[in-house]
C-alpha cells in the first residue's frame, strides 16, 4: 500500500506542478459560430520596462501576434516592453471585438509588448473575455497552435501563452481525481487477489 501512496503523491505533485508560478494565458476557440478569447492569470512586472500609456479597445491581429481581451469600449492601459516570443500567429488584420467582459489587457508579439490595465499591480489577478460574432479562426486569420512568450529572469521570470483552437488541457483537479481513481482500482484489485489466494 505504501508503494501506491507514493504513486498517488507523485500524481498529485504532477497535477499541481507550476500552479504557483505567475503566468498569463489567452485561449481562443470557436464557440457556437463565434470566436471567443478568454484571458486570465497574473503578471510579475519586475522583468518588464514601462513604455507608454494609451486608450484602446480589445482586438485580435494575427499578423502582429496580438490578442486583447475585454470590452469593445476603449480602456486605459499601460504598455510594458522586453517580452520575447513569436511575432505573429497568422495573417489576419486587426479585428475589433463585438463584445467582452472583465479587464482589458493583451499582448503584441511583433513589438514585444504587454498591455495591462493602467492601475495594474504586479501579481494581481487579471480576467477578461472577448467575442467576435459570426466568425471563425480562419476568418480572423489565426493559425491554430500554442504561442509562448517570456520576460524577466531568475525570480522575476514570467510567461504568457496564447493557445489558438487547442483542446482544453486537464486541470490539476482532474489529474488528482484520475490519480485517486487509479489508486482505488489498484487497491481493489490487490484485495481481490489476496482473497483468491486465501480461498
Amino acid at each position: 500500500m505504501k508503494k501506491f501512496a507514493l504513486m498517488f503523491a507523485g500524481l498529485l505533485a504532477l497535477g499541481t506542478a507550476g500552479t504557483s508560478r505567475a503566468e498569463l494565458t489567452f485561449t481562443i476557440t470557436e464557440v457556437g459560430g463565434n470566436v471567443v478569447a478568454v484571458g486570465s492569470g497574473t503578471v510579475n512586472m519586475a522583468g518588464l520596462t514601462y513604455d507608454w500609456s494609451l486608450n484602446y479597445p480589445a482586438f485580435t491581429l494575427g499578423a502582429s501576434g496580438a490578442t486583447f481581451v475585454g470590452g469593445p469600449a476603449s480602456a486605459s492601459m499601460k504598455t510594458w516592453g522586453d517580452v520575447s516570443g513569436p511575432s505573429s500567429y497568422g495573417t489576419g488584420a486587426k479585428t475589433f471585438t463585438d463584445s467582452g467582459t472583465g479587464d482589458t489587457f493583451g499582448i503584441m508579439g511583433s513589438i514585444g509588448r504587454l498591455y495591462l490595465p493602467a492601475g495594474y499591480t504586479s501579481g494581481s489577478l487579471l480576467s477578461g473575455t472577448s467575442t467576435w460574432n459570426s466568425n471563425t479562426l480562419s476568418g480572423l486569420g489565426l493559425t491554430p497552435g500554442t504561442y509562448d512568450y517570456t520576460w524577466g529572469s531568475g525570480a522575476n521570470a514570467d510567461s504568457a501563452h496564447v493557445i489558438i483552437g487547442a483542446a482544453a488541457v486537464p486541470e490539476p483537479s482532474s489529474i488528482i481525481m484520475a490519480g485517486m481513481g487509479l489508486v482505488g482500482a489498484v487497491t481493489l484489485a490487490r484485495r481481490k487477489r489476496k482473497a483468491v489466494v486465501v480461498a
